[in-house]
């Protein structure tokens, strides 16, 4: 299922940061990728618990810019 592409900034202390979306990718909740060694029913009851869709997990491909007016950070 692709996702566009986004970017989200926020203010962490006098940091400005900046969460660039590159894609989502959504796996079936099978025990194929996660829950190997607890099976997808457990994993199935921690989404659920969370308020999760239990049939599917996605998987955010994301990566931060960190700007700042400190030249040494």
């Amino acid at each position: 299922m692709p996702a566009p592409p986004a970017a989200h900034s926020f203010t962490v202390g006098a940091l400005r940061v900046t969460a660039l979306r590159d894609s989502v990718n959504v796996v079936p909740n099978d025990g194929s990728v996660f829950g190997k060694d607890v099976g997808s029913n457990a994993v199935a009851a921690l989404l659920r618990g969370v308020g999760l869709r239990t049939d599917r997990i996605s998987l955010s491909v994301d990566a931060l810019l960190v700007r700042s007016d400190n030249p040494l950070f």
